[in-house]
């Protein structure tokens, strides 16, 4: 028993040390793992492509991708084989309201705003209806949240349109995902930035990038979605700042070696689409100015 816990403990204070003084110094065994934790935060997630296309650019390789809700759409969508190129390209083209609106299928019943069945399409075109994790050309894994239990689950096998629609299912959005005895909704509700599952995956260095609101904030902004009460933009508002908070408080203890907050206008909420380039621009933006710190801690 004791050699055990000293294992554990020896285990546990190398990497403490490999992680606060070799970042970027690669070993015998190769250069270091890049892992890249995508953030959710509906629209404002087409910044992650502006992240991919710099890190592209500058010849950072990304092994191994985690993503929660939008995030985990665009991590999905580039394990899965599409460029930052194309990313932008269909981003671009759902700029357009008329594209955006051909997803959108009202539901009769009281589960989801939509039925999700266009969208669910949409992904089987994007990525294949048949496409499964072992399909991925790197490691990928989804955060999910099971709604019965109140518990996070990561997504790792199976198939893959069916983990993406999961850790978007915002709730009243379109109904949970079943799975097993399971019903899993966004999981950007418990990890919306999955730096430790990047770990878990293999990384060494964890570039997270956040793209949801930060509070507190210094005005007085409420996100006034269209067509919705001002009750639910309160409501939304509400989730959005405990969101935050969970997600300062995992910062703190993940300690990924880089964070990017590409700047976004509060214009730009959960369906603002319309601001594409917008989006794009603000996640290059900030992959260029921690471009040297990328460099640096992945030993580039």
């Amino acid at each position: 028993m004791k050699k055990k816990f000293f294992h554990l403990t020896a285990k546990a204070v190398g990497e403490g040390f490999r992680r606060w003084y070799g970042a970027g110094k690669p070993g015998a065994g190769g250069r270091l793992k890049v892992g890249l934790a995508l953030g959710g935060g509906g629209a404002r997630g087409i910044a992650h492509i502006g992240v991919l296309k710099v890190l592209e650019a500058a010849g950072i390789p990304v092994d191994v991708v985690t993503g929660a809700s939008m995030g985990g759409f665009i991590a999905a969508a580039y394990a899965a084989g599409k460029s930052p190129a194309e990313l932008e390209a269909l981003a671009l083209r759902f700029a357009n309201p008329l594209q955006l609106m051909r997803l959108m299928d009202p539901s009769p019943f009281t589960r989801g705003f939509l039925q999700g069945k266009r969208v669910r399409e949409f992904l089987e075109t994007l990525i294949g209806p048949h496409t499964t994790f072992a399909d991925t050309r790197i490691p990928l894994a989804l955060t999910a949240v099971d709604l019965p239990r109140g518990q996070l689950v990561v997504l790792r096998d199976g198939s893959l349109v069916d983990a993406v629609m999961a850790t978007s299912a915002l709730p009243g959005l379109w109904p949970p995902v079943e799975r097993d005895d399971m019903e899993l909704v966004d999981g950007g509700l418990l990890n919306n930035v999955p730096v430790d599952v990047a770990r878990q995956l293999g990384a060494d260095v964890v570039i997270a990038v956040r793209v949801a609101p930060a509070f507190p904030r210094p005005d007085r902004v409420l996100f006034n979605i269209p067509l919705l009460p001002q009750f639910g933009d309160h409501f939304y508002q509400s989730v959005l700042i405990l969101s935050d908070a969970l997600t300062n408080h995992q910062m703190a203890e993940m300690r990924p070696e880089v964070v990017l907050s590409p700047r976004l206008s509060d214009a730009v909420w959960l369906l603002g689409f319309d601001r594409a380039a917008e989006s794009l621009a603000a996640g290059e933006l900030a992959a260029i100015q921690a471009l040297d710190k990328i460099k640096r801690v992945t030993g580039r």
